[in-house]
């Protein structure tokens, strides 16, 4: 596991403890819910990584002067389509504010609640938290996000009710992805196998 994902795990671990704990520290009057750094270092590797997936399917077609295989082209060009949308999906990760508070209230995509309008906070799949206002999820977000502690915390000083299970493992969601990634590139390289047969 390396540095940017351990981060992420302690931060989950953290937020799970507050839930668990009932701790009573007092948070910031204000603050913003934002992603981590480490989320979007991930996020921007992944895109590093589809780039570098592209170029050296394309380096590979052009250096066996194939360039009317259709199959190897998409595959390039599928990667690159990745790459381009993880670099700017990471780029607006950095600039958007997910909640912000300020004394009693919070402020969500341009809405401000007082906490007398928050109903509960609730658990979300994959390591997630979403706020319920009025009997409907207005927000979700994960509990990796920088200040999500301080959110757990607020709740607890307004005595929102928190509906989640601290218990939940971390590990498990990185484990879906995982499992999902994995897929993804075996059916990638059956369809390209596939593409490739067909065109001979």
């Amino acid at each position: 596991m390396d540095d940017n994902n351990r981060a992420l795990y302690d931060k989950i671990a953290y937020v799970n403890y507050l839930i668990g704990s009932f701790d009573g520290s007092v948070p910031p009057y204000s603050f913003q819910l934002r992603n981590s750094a480490e989320a979007i270092k991930v996020n921007r590797r992944c895109g590093w990584s589809a780039l570098v997936c592209g170029i050296s399917m394309l380096g590979m077609k052009l250096f066996r002067w194939d360039l009317f295989s259709v199959s190897g082209i998409i595959l390039a060009a599928l990667c690159f389509i990745c790459a381009i949308f993880s670099f700017i999906y990471s780029a607006c990760m950095e600039k958007a504010v997910i909640a912000e508070v300020d004394g009693d209230n919070i402020t969500i995509k341009g809405r401000t609640y007082n906490c007398g309008e928050i109903d509960c906070i609730k658990g979300s799949a994959m390591n997630g938290l979403k706020i319920v206002s009025a009997g409907r999820d207005i927000v979700k977000f994960s509990k990796a996000l920088d200040n999500c502690g301080e959110l757990i915390k607020w709740a607890r000083c307004n005595h929102i009710k928190i509906d989640d299970d601290p218990d939940a493992d971390p590990k498990k969601a990185q484990n879906i992805y995982m499992i999902t990634a994995v897929i993804v590139m075996i059916l990638a390289v059956f369809i390209g196998l596939y593409l490739g047969l067909k065109g001979r």
